[in-house]
């Protein structure tokens, strides 16, 4: 599985995410009997992979210590965190910086690779109300699951949710 989330409302609002304003998360999905031990060992394999690609980005050394990648219960997660400063996407939209796009281009390439299913949360800071911080993690959310579509992950595979800042 791979995950990632993010939270920002504005310039100045801390977050997670697998884009900014993003996170998402896969299950395993075994094909025919596979060991817990198989399948994590996958997992880690792909993780490795995953970080190798992104760092082949030139701004990967800037915001490296914002993309944390963690083998979990569900799969492989991957989770974007936003700075105070710097985020994944324009403050107050669902509009991904030139950077996130770049970022994505790998994840979902790599992505690609793997069978597991992908879920891309949204989440955001407690900047602003609850109705606008969930319609703005909802709309981050789907328009990183849209992109990813976009490279050729079949839709059957992916789904999106905004969490707002009720699900940190």
């Amino acid at each position: 599985g791979a995950a990632g989330s993010s939270r920002h409302p504005g310039p100045s609002a801390g977050g997670q995410g697998l884009l900014p304003g993003v996170e998402a998360s896969a299950a395993v999905q075994a094909q025919g009997p596979v060991s817990a031990e198989a399948a994590t060992a996958a997992l880690e394999q792909a993780a490795e992979q995953l970080r190798d690609a992104m760092g082949s980005l030139p701004e990967f050394a800037a915001i490296s210590h914002r993309i944390q990648l963690d083998i979990t219960e569900e799969g492989l997660r991957i989770e974007l965190s936003e700075a105070p400063d710097d985020g994944f996407f324009a403050s107050g939209s669902a509009a991904m910086k030139p950077q996130t796009v770049e970022l994505l281009k790998v994840i979902g390439t790599e992505l690609g690779k793997m069978p597991n299913r992908i879920s891309v949360e949204g989440h955001t800071d407690s900047r602003g109300s609850d109705e606008y911080n969930f319609k703005l993690s909802d709309n981050r959310a789907r328009s990183v699951m849209e992109y990813i579509l976009s490279k050729g992950i079949a839709p059957a595979r992916i789904t999106s949710q905004g969490y707002g800042e009720t699900k940190p």
